[in-house]
């Protein structure tokens, strides 16, 4: 580098250094700005999401989708312990089948269930064609007849009633399949307010429910994961420097990488995908690599001049480390977009295309906002901290790192091959890996939702309903 080149960075941070409150100002406000654009993000949990809209098979389907009405439905299914044909088993089916039809993006001419059916039957002129359940029963007469009258129509035999006669469905389809997850809680919350006669049960599952609830899982694993990375990195940062200055400057880079990624995908219109879920994390993650590079640079730099000026001390540390943070957010982002070209499916191109937008932020903020939110946090290193550099002496992950080094140029060829013996190995684990296409198995076995699933498919032929 000449002397030249060196100059324009020196010149460009102490700049930064000059006018702190201002650019700490502009870069909160921006922040904020961008934040308020947060509520318009919108969520897709289809499965129908992960292909290209000019996908032949999507294309087609959805021809047929619209050709004849279909939609990925709600299905309710109503369990009894013993037979389905009793009295009270029939008319809560018919009452469920009125109080769904009632809520709000259920099509009230897309529920199929006993209370909806029509029995065909042959008579000497012709056909006759009546409804299975027109209204409430009073008798077991009654019931007999439709038990009858189904036991004759091997059509829905397996598929609106089970073969054991145990269970029976209600089949309702969406308007919105975008407002799936809405649906969702709307549907499981009128089941349960449902008195159920004793001996029933009833359970919610099928194609619809899963993108439906998808989206609630995406909303509480977010609540869990982002914050709890947050705090790890928090605390990661409080040991390493024992300065709350530090983790705030961190904190606030993550803020701005995430949110600020978040927002340009609801202005861009872009919605947050199932896959989306583990940006924020590896946002978390990469964002405040930048800050940690800085601060060790600076304390160290504090701790081995501690009469410098403090500003003269974190233009020194901006201009060492500018360019190794520069070139590694680079091979970032160059990773990310990578994968966004490379991809065939629009939730990974968006996944690729937006985390390198959030890591190009990280790197801004770090290298223009850290500085000048450095002046103004006034932060020194702590003396325990300061002491060490003084003298030299390494703390005990320094020490191991030491000790390790010391391992592997010792044990450089054993080290290499078996680096090559485990590369192979895991080649091999790796052809054998099988792709699971079951979204039921996105949730944990202890749900709901994968229990109805379960329960559903023992006693019919499946949740995919036709």
């Amino acid at each position: 580098m000449t002397h030249n080149e060196a100059q324009i960075p020196q010149r460009f941070f102490r700049w930064v250094v000059t006018h702190p409150k201002k650019i700490v100002f502009m870069g909160m406000l921006l922040l904020i700005v961008m934040g308020s654009f947060l509520p318009q993000i919108q969520k897709d949990t289809r499965s129908d999401a992960f292909l290209a809209d000019d996908n032949p098979a999507l294309v087609y389907r959805d021809k047929i989708k619209t050709l004849f009405g279909l939609s990925d439905p709600m299905v309710v299914a109503v369990v009894s312990d013993n037979s389905i044909f009793t009295v009270q088993a029939l008319n809560a089916v018919y009452e469920l089948t009125e109080i769904i039809s009632d809520i709000k993006n259920i099509d009230p001419d897309g529920i199929t269930s006993l209370a909806t059916e029509n029995n065909i039957s042959g008579t000497q002129d012709g056909m006759e064609v009546s409804a299975f359940m027109d209204e409430k029963l009073e008798s077991v007469e009654q019931v007999n007849l439709i038990q009858k009258a189904l036991r004759g129509f091997p059509l829905y035999q397996g598929s609106l009633l089970a073969n054991d006669e145990s269970a029976t469905l209600i089949v309702a389809e969406l308007l919105d399949e975008t407002q799936a997850e809405q649906t969702y809680a709307d549907l499981v919350a009128a089941m349960k307010a449902y008195d159920l006669p004793k001996g029933l049960s009833v359970h919610v599952a099928g194609e619809g429910a899963i993108a439906g609830y998808l989206g609630t899982y995406i909303d509480s694993d977010a609540k869990k994961l982002n914050p709890l990375a947050g705090l790890i990195i928090t605390i990661i940062m409080l040991v390493a420097f024992l300065r709350f200055g530090v983790t705030l400057a961190g904190n606030i880079i993550i803020a701005a990488s995430v949110l600020m990624t978040l927002a340009i995908m609801a202005i861009s219109g872009v919605p947050f995908y199932v896959i989306t879920n583990g940006l924020p994390v590896i946002l978390i993650g990469i964002a405040v690599a930048d800050s940690i590079h800085i601060y060790s640079e600076y304390f160290e730099r504090r701790g081995l001049h501690p009469d410098e000026p403090m500003k003269a001390s974190i233009v020194v540390s901006l201009v060492e480390m500018w360019r190794p943070i520069t070139l590694t957010t680079f091979t970032t982002v160059a990773g990310f977009l990578g994968l966004s070209i490379a991809a065939y499916m629009p939730p990974f191109q968006a996944f690729g295309y937006f985390t390198a937008i959030g890591v190009s932020i990280a790197w801004i903020y770090s290298l223009v906002f850290l500085p000048a939110l450095m002046c103004l946090l006034k932060t020194e290193v702590h003396p325990r901290l300061a002491g060490k550099i003084r003298s030299g002496d390494h703390d005990t992950f320094a020490k191991l790192m030491v000790l390790l080094g010391a391992c592997t140029n010792k044990f450089s060829k054993s080290i290499v091959v078996a680096a090559l013996v485990v590369a192979v190995v895991g080649a091999i684990s790796a052809s054998n890996l099988k792709v699971d296409e079951d979204r039921i198995t996105s949730f944990h076995p202890s749900e709901p939702l994968y229990k109805a699933d379960r329960i559903i498919n023992e006693h019919f032929d499946g949740t995919n309903y036709l």
